[in-house]
């Protein structure tokens, strides 16, 4: 009896560790299932977030050419367009598609083509003012201002044959024109949409009486006596004779700083300054206009008034000025650091790790290792390959900053200019109606209209 019961005392426990091991090997086999499910599962999902991916990396390829495509069709049918703002964000958008960055690139594109849409929509409500400069038969190349109100525009040049023409929004305005030998020309007119308003410059030859002319002397550059750091030069290039006004600044004996009229990056309704007043706020002996921006005076500024997009350093608040908004990443760069050494960069992205007392950037690159650069690509519009109106520069030589406005010119001159100075880089700044040039409490170009931003340089 007692064998009987130890027998079946066995039998049950073996069946005991029977069903525990039985248990043991499903619960591994379901684990490991598990297991290779679940790693399926991730893969599957991240092959389709990849694929998803590279979907929508595709269609940003395709909308990039798209919008290639829309800017040069726009440019080719309106050359005074001005698209560097959508351009930059194009260039931004193929170099997210180039390092495979889709939020980045999507971000770039978002809303791209609907306000590419909107200027070529400004520009189809403009007319067109042409005409031809001349005395008598005889073409002549003027000097061509156009005003609306007291407010200056533009200012352009006509061409070898006396032929100019420039866009514009319909209404009133008021052209002067200007020739060596030859009084002024003033006349109003009127442009209306999709019309072309044609003005004839008739330039009479101004009168000298032969018993009283004198021989003019030589002209000389224009100094100021107190330093010597402002000048007036006339300088000959290969494209020829362009007077420019010229800050040389020695940064062993001068700082220089970029100022903002608002105390941080603006997107609209932005403040702006007098040169004067951005002189005078940081007790400086002199100073220039900044960066290109977006004055009230130009309809497809709405939204983004008196903003800009450049980098800069502000010397004044010791605080980088849109440093992330994903705009002008490549532009060059000029810095000044701590020690007060100058600095300057091809791309903005190679300085802005960089420990800096201020900087700014700008478009477009003029000259490198006193080599222009400048190449027609890099022109956004006719008006910078062809008007001749006035271009601000800034760049250095060795520890000398040049900052200098080239009258009268086009970019390509404006290039050729800094070069015969002997400036080893430089990149433009803005101009046209912009251009200032600020010395010895006084104007010696401007004032021009205000300014979201500066640079001045102040006595050590």
């Amino acid at each position: 009896m007692r064998i009987l019961e130890l027998l079946k005392t066995n039998i049950n426990f073996n069946r005991v560790i029977f069903y525990f091991l039985s248990f043991l090997i499903i619960i591994s086999l379901s684990t490991g299932i598990y297991i290779i499910y679940s790693e399926g599962q991730t893969r599957l999902s991240q092959e389709k977030q990849g694929a998803e991916s590279d979907s929508k990396m595709i269609s940003l390829i395709k909308q990039y050419g798209n919008l290639v495509a829309q800017v040069e069709e726009a440019k080719s049918s309106y050359p005074q367009i001005d698209l560097k703002s959508e351009e930059e964000l194009i260039l931004a958008l193929r170099n997210f598609i180039l390092s495979s960055d889709y939020i980045k690139a999507k971000e770039s594109y978002d809303g791209l083509s609907e306000r590419i849409n909107e200027k070529i929509t400004d520009e189809k409500t403009k007319g067109i003012l042409s005409g031809k400069s001349a005395d008598g038969s005889t073409a002549v190349i003027a000097t061509i201002q156009i005003f609306q109100g007291e407010t200056q525009l533009t200012e352009i040049q006509s061409q070898t044959d006396g032929t100019f023409s420039y866009w514009l929004f319909p209404d009133k305005y008021t052209i002067k024109a200007n020739a060596s030998g030859y009084s002024e020309f003033t006349k109003d007119f009127e442009i209306k949409t999709g019309e072309t308003t044609d003005v004839q410059i008739s330039l009479q030859k101004v009168k000298v009486s032969k018993t009283t002319a004198a021989v003019s002397p030589k002209p000389v550059p224009e100094t100021d006596a107190s330093d010597g750091i402002y000048s007036k030069e006339n300088i000959d290039t290969d494209r020829g004779s362009f007077a420019v006004h010229l800050l040389r600044i020695d940064l062993n004996q001068y700082e220089m700083r970029v100022d903002t009229a608002a105390d941080g990056d603006c997107e609209n309704d932005c403040p702006v300054k007098s040169l004067s007043s951005y002189v005078s706020s940081n007790s400086g002996s002199a100073g220039i206009h900044g960066t290109y921006f977006c004055p009230t005076s130009y309809s497809d500024c709405a939204g983004k008034t008196n903003s800009f997009y450049y980098k800069m350093y502000n010397t004044r608040l010791d605080k980088r000025i849109n440093w992330s908004n994903g705009l002008g990443d490549y532009l060059p760069f000029l810095s000044i650091d701590q020690s007060g050494q100058a600095h300057y960069y091809n791309s903005w992205s190679n300085a802005k790790d960089s420990v800096m007392k201020t900087g700014i950037s700008c478009r477009p690159h003029l000259v490198e290792n006193n080599e222009i650069v400048l190449t027609d690509g890099d022109m956004d519009s006719d008006k910078e390959r062809y008007s001749k109106i006035s271009h601000g520069f800034i760049g250095i030589k060795g520890q000398v900053v040049y900052a200098g406005i080239v009258m009268s010119a086009n970019l390509p001159d404006s290039a050729a200019v800094v070069k015969a100075l002997g400036v080893e880089n430089a990149f433009n700044i803005d101009g046209g109606g912009t251009s200032a040039m600020y010395y010895n409490d006084s104007y010696k170009v401007g004032p021009g209209r205000d300014m979201p931003n500066a640079i001045v340089f102040v006595r050590k």
